[in-house]
């Protein structure tokens, strides 16, 4: 069994050598994980890591990128709280958004 370390090593050596087999390992180890989720949440994964893909190409640089992908994850975080503590209000907005939202219209 791998520990953490060893893994972190790896990412390390890859990287010193080759930064596009870095993103190559990091979009197989994405996929992987994505994988191996149960079903009925691969589409969702799928959906938030085109967001995640979507901050890191818009930002010129990787700490921009970075801090975008934090603040969405932030922001994410504080809906959820928000619904635990009873919301009803940002819950029915959770629940009426669409993926269509994210799409804009021709």
């Amino acid at each position: 069994m791998h520990s953490k370390w060893s893994v972190v090593d790896t990412i390390k050596e890859i990287a010193s050598y080759s930064l596009e087999d870095l993103e190559a390992y990091r979009q197989k180890e994405i996929e992987a994980l994505i994988n191996s989720a149960p079903e009925k949440y691969r589409r969702r994964l799928r959906g938030i890591q085109f967001q995640v893909d979507a901050q890191r190409q818009k930002h010129s640089n990787p700490l921009n990128s970075c801090a975008a992908i934090s603040s969405m994850m932030y922001e994410s975080l504080n809906k959820l709280n928000s619904v635990l503590r009873g919301n009803e209000i940002e819950k029915e907005k959770i629940e009426s958004s669409s993926v269509t939202e994210l799409v804009p219209s021709a």
